[in-house]
């Protein structure tokens, strides 16, 4: 599988599964995401000393989005000097939380699960997520992060997992670091695929399509139907990861006009094991009691509830 030597991964367990981290080596050096609160000393610096480096080596932090499974151990590199940059939409989840949770994390919940849930979800989600820090850069499509030594990113607005999922196109090796804004089929769990706007990631979807990619970096082990799961795609493989992306979003939209209406009120949750059920199954999404993190799960439905005029 292919490695480029500017290019440095780091997997990070979590709770939860694990993240993929990368580091980038130019005249500068950036770290894609810092995981999870423990990943730092875990999984990061033992990386940074093999390289004869230290965490004050690493200039630049881009945050691929704001979940804290990617934005966890900010707060480590902001101390030690590192810049942070995340899309203006991502930025409260990781500098002014209690604005996110207002508006946007504690309605997901109360949709999705139940209004009563959303202090145990908030706890596991500042649990993971370490501490609030200062952002130094807002950042958005069109925006050009320069390393030096030829190593020279593109910004990319990828939405439809969250509303500012943004992804680092390196154009002239080919390459796309697309954090979660790509889930595929989901990981091994085989969860629905974590998606917040439906319309937005069919949209990103479409956009990748016809661009020039040849390897496409992600996050996390995602399945998809045409080639094994994994965190790296390359070549053809990647034509036909969209491609699966794209009929799960036709097929998830479809399933959820089959599933019982809910009423007003109800909680999304409640229809989700019916939703599975009209979903095909090639694509081997399982049960209700059989995957972790229902909550996130569950977004994707709400999308396509929304989409389908079902759920005000």
């Amino acid at each position: 599988m292919f490695t480029h030597p500017k290019v440095t991964e780091i997997v990070s367990l979590f709770p939860m599964g694990q993240v993929v981290l990368y580091l980038l080596q130019g005249k500068q050096n950036a770290l894609i995401d810092t995981g999870s609160v423990n990943s730092p000393n875990a999984d990061i610096l033992p990386v940074l000393n093999k390289l004869g480096m230290k965490f004050s080596d690493i200039d630049i932090v881009l945050n691929t989005h704001g979940h804290f499974d990617h934005t966890g151990g900010n707060s480590v590199f902001k101390a030690a000097g590192a810049k942070i940059y995340i899309h203006p939409e991502e930025a409260s989840q990781i500098n002014d939380r209690m604005t996110y949770i207002k508006e946007f994390y504690g309605p997901l919940v109360t949709k999705t699960l139940g209004k009563e849930h959303i202090t145990r979800e908030w706890e596991d989600f500042v649990t993971i997520g370490g501490p609030e820090v200062t952002v130094d850069k807002l950042i958005d499509e069109g925006d050009v992060i320069d390393l030096g030594n030829d190593c020279r990113l593109d910004v990319l607005l990828l939405d439809g997992h969250t509303p500012g999922s943004i992804g680092f196109y390196w154009e002239k090796e080919g390459i796309l670091f697309s954090g979660d804004a790509l889930p595929g089929l989901h990981d091994a769990g085989c969860g629905l695929p974590i998606v917040t706007d439906l319309i937005a990631y069919k949209k990103t979807l479409n956009r990748l399509q016809k661009m020039r990619l040849i390897y496409l970096f992600l996050a996390h082990e995602m399945r998809c139907l045409s080639s094994p799961w994994s965190y790296k795609k390359q070549g053809k493989d990647i034509k036909g990861y969209l491609d699966d992306s794209l009929e799960f979003v036709e097929a998830i939209i479809e399933a959820v006009k089959k599933a019982p209406k809910l009423a007003a009120g109800e909680p999304v949750v409640n229809i989700y094991d019916d939703v599975i059920d009209n979903m095909p199954s090639k694509f081997g999404f399982k049960k209700r009691k059989e995957i972790n993190n229902i909550m996130l799960s569950s977004a994707v439905i709400l999308s396509a509830l929304r989409i389908n005029e079902l759920y005000k």
